[in-house]
């Protein structure tokens, strides 16, 4: 992933910003500038899977929200896409991950878009 420059927690940031940027949902100021809040957005955990007897890997992901206003902390969430979650469709053979990182890239930017769906949807309740 490093040779051509798959970064998940870059491909996370940037569906983050998309996605709330997208909805008009708050002002993203960059790094160091002086924000009223602060949200920090972790993956925690990722990977390939099986489903059942496939002979495909899914992506999955799980990835831990917060946001701070003054030091405290107003919002936090754990989310993961899994191999069972139904909108994880995109799915490669261990050969395609190999030979194409395009295929993996895809892959984790599709379940980077559906976790933060999931994160932003709770921040908005």
């Amino acid at each position: 992933m490093q040779t051509h420059d798959i970064d998940l927690g870059k491909l996370v940031r940037k569906s983050f910003e998309d996605r709330v940027k997208r909805e008009h949902l708050f002002t993203i100021v960059a790094d160091g500038e002086q924000a009223d809040a602060e949200v920090e957005i972790m993956v925690m955990q990722w990977g390939l899977c099986l489903k059942n007897f496939s002979t495909v890997l899914y992506p999955v992901i799980g990835v831990n929200g917060a946001m701070k206003r003054n030091g405290t902390s107003v919002w936090r969430n754990f989310e993961t896409i899994s191999v069972f979650n139904d909108a994880n469709t995109t799915a490669y053979t261990p050969e395609q991950y190999a030979t194409d990182p395009e295929a993996l890239r895809s892959a984790f930017t599709k379940v980077s878009d559906l976790v933060i769906g999931s994160l932003v949807e709770d921040m908005k309740k």
